[in-house]
Order: C-alpha cells, then structure tokens, then sequence
C-alpha cells in the first residue's frame, strides 16, 4: 500500500513539473532570438556569429542587436 502511495504522489509530482517545462518551450519557439554583437562592427567574433546562425540557427527567428542596445534597452529585464 506504500508503494502504490509512494509511486501515485511521484506521478503527480512530475506531471506538474512537465507542465511548466512544455510551457517554457512553446513559448520560447514562438519568440525571436536576440543575438547580442560586440560593438565594433568589423570584430571576427560578428562576422562568425552571423554566418553560424545563418547555417545552422533554424529553430527561431533571430536577431542582432550591439552589446550598446542591449544594454540600454534589456538592463534588469532579463527573466521578467
């Protein structure tokens, strides 16, 4: 009887621990993805960013914005 006990309220458990993750997913598929570039416009690390997610990046849209905008625009608003 314990173990069926045991074994219901860690089904239970886990569902509502699903739940919460099949939302993060959908909702992080349906938004763009900011790609946060160095500033100087000619850095090598740019230039390999835009080519990798031009290649490879096909689960959201995407994109780019300076390490300047990002921090005067998303500064404390990460996670909200």
């Amino acid at each position: 009887m314990k173990k069926i006990l045991f074994f219901t309220l860690l089904l239970i458990g886990k569902s509502a621990f699903t739940q919460t993750y099949v939302s993060d997913e959908s909702r992080f598929v349906k938004d763009t993805t900011l790609v946060v570039l160095e500033d100087d416009a000619g850095s090598a690390y740019n230039t390999l960013m835009k080519k990798a997610l031009q290649k490879f990046w096909s689960i959201t849209p995407y994109k780019f914005i300076t390490e300047s905008v990002f921090k005067s625009t998303y500064t404390g608003r990460v996670g909200k």
